[in-house]
């Protein structure tokens, strides 16, 4: 991952920076959209650095009610999956309280002739006090409208939070540019189970089969995720982990295969036969 990461207080002097900035508990096409400008901002003057700020302390954002999307190391490996090369982490929590142009003065203390690219919504500072229209006024910005879904809503986190909810993953995946998933702790025991241990603050997987992959010290398996009773197990395709494991990883989630009910026997190997056709289908 070659994406570098700074706090704002001991960020280097960027060349003509280009600031898009947001949240990004998410990393949505909505979001992508916001890169595509800044991208087409570097077009005319390719030495131009682009910074990505987000807040790493999603959970301490107002309403969030504790859901995550995902991870941090999660949404860091997207950035630098999309190609990132800079990012400046915020903590709301430390955050928060300051003033909005304070908050910008220190964002931009180290830095001369930037642009900054946001969303239409994008608010900050105490109380929120800061908008789009006092950015304009103040800073030379760019203001990208929101991608809007086949019923005229506008795409947002909160949305595919909901399609989680439901376990419609088909359709989470087709509003990201990679495919939805977590970091874990991988811990396989004597009885040949490999079990999945994530932040309960991430949003609960609704109990199902899925078909998904898990990458473990950079190297792929697909297979069926079982989610039962906020327990994840993960069953490889023509795979055995002989030794005990106890790895971060991360898990990606393909589609879902079946919900499972209350009480209903695991029939883990039918379901692992589907998500073998499955990946076979879409080699």
């Amino acid at each position: 991952m070659s994406l570098n990461i700074y706090s704002i207080h001991n960020q280097p002097k960027f060349n003509k920076p280009i600031y898009i900035i947001g949240a990004f508990e998410s990393f949505h096409l909505g979001h992508y959209s916001l890169y595509l400008k800044a991208l087409e901002l570097k077009e005319t003057e390719p030495d131009r650095d682009i910074v990505l700020v987000y807040f790493a302390d999603c959970e301490n954002l107002p309403k969030l009610n504790h859901n995550l999307f995902t991870d941090e190391d999660f949404r860091l490996q997207v950035f630098a999956n999309l190609d990132f090369k800079y990012a400046c982490r915020l903590e709301f929590k430390n955050l928060h309280n300051q003033e909005a142009q304070v908050f910008l003065d220190t964002l931009f203390s180290n830095q001369e002739d930037f642009s900054i690219v946001v969303g239409q919504d994008f608010r900050f500072g105490k109380q929120a006090r800061g908008n789009i229209d006092w950015l304009k006024q103040n800073y030379s910005t760019y203001v990208v409208e929101p991608l809007k879904l086949p019923n005229g809503n506008k795409l947002s986190t909160s949305f595919l939070k909901d399609l989680i909810n439901l376990g419609e993953f088909d359709l989470v995946n087709s509003y990201l540019k990679f495919d939805y998933g977590f970091s874990a702790k991988f811990i396989k025991n004597q009885n040949e189970n490999v079990l999945l241990k994530h932040s309960d603050q991430i949003i609960a997987l609704p109990d199902a089969y899925y078909v998904a992959y898990l990458e473990l010290n950079e190297i792929i398996y697909r297979g069926l995720l079982t989610a039962q009773n906020s327990l994840l197990e993960f069953h490889a395709i023509d795979i055995k982990f002989k030794e005990s494991i106890n790895e971060d990883c991360k898990i990606y989630i393909k589609k879902k295969i079946k919900s499972i009910q209350a009480g209903e026997i695991k029939k883990n190997d039918e379901m692992l036969r589907i998500a073998k056709k499955h990946f076979l289908k879409n080699i």
